[in-house]
């Protein structure tokens, strides 16, 4: 396992499993990109705080995150284009007082596949004041198979807890807001998978393999 100590912002291509360490006080931006499935460890210290953004093409990731500092912060945002089976599996440890975290995990299955987000975020009972949340959506193309389990572990009920699971495609409330603005059905689509699949995320230079995945949808 290859193990970084974050001292800058990074954009790091996941070709081995991967240990990220952010030391106390700092605050970083991560960007990765997934092409295998692979293993990824990561630990946050005291008062550190940590913004991913986490594309993946056709992979099953395993993720862990250790918040193992006093009021260390994560938000982790995770894209998924999807051709064959594949299970994600997103574990959260708020593992000390005043941690929080926010995992959003967007998928999209391309083909008649099988895609599985299975998120288990955990307070232990001697963490008071977290939050943690997660919201998550998968969207099929043709007839694949979607399924999401928004586990929530808490030990400790001095804090805030919320999970969202939606599978499905677009409203037809979005398409006819688009539409009505003199945009195609097709380009209104088109518009609604680029803002589900990047969203407010500026990755275009930093991960331009999966924004050109995006392009042949």
């Amino acid at each position: 396992m290859n193990r970084i100590v974050l001292d800058k912002e990074e954009v790091i291509q996941v070709f081995e499993d991967l240990e990220i360490i952010v030391e106390k006080g700092k605050k970083k931006k991560l960007y990765l990109f997934s092409l295998e499935s692979h293993q990824i460890s990561i630990t946050l210290m005291d008062q550190s705080s940590l913004e991913v953004v986490h594309c993946a093409l056709d992979c099953s990731d395993q993720i862990e995150v250790y918040l193992n500092g006093l009021e260390s912060t994560i938000n982790y945002s995770y894209r998924h284009i999807n051709i064959s089976d594949h299970k994600l599996s997103f574990s959260i440890f708020h593992n000390q007082d005043h941690t929080h975290s926010f995992i959003s995990c967007h998928g999209l299955n391309k083909e008649n596949a099988s895609l599985c987000f299975d998120i288990n975020p955990k307070v232990e009972k001697n963490a008071f004041g977290c939050t943690c949340n997660q919201e998550n959506r998968i969207i099929n193309l043709k007839e694949g198979s979607a399924t999401i389990c928004p586990n929530l572990l808490i030990d400790n009920f001095d804090g805030t807890s919320n999970h969202s699971a939606y599978i499905g495609n677009f409203s037809e409330e979005e398409i006819f807001y688009l539409m009505s603005r003199g945009l195609s059905r097709k380009t209104s689509n088109e518009l609604l998978l680029r803002n589900f699949l990047i969203g407010d995320h500026i990755i275009e230079e930093k991960i331009p393999q999966f924004v050109e995945e995006i392009k042949k949808l």
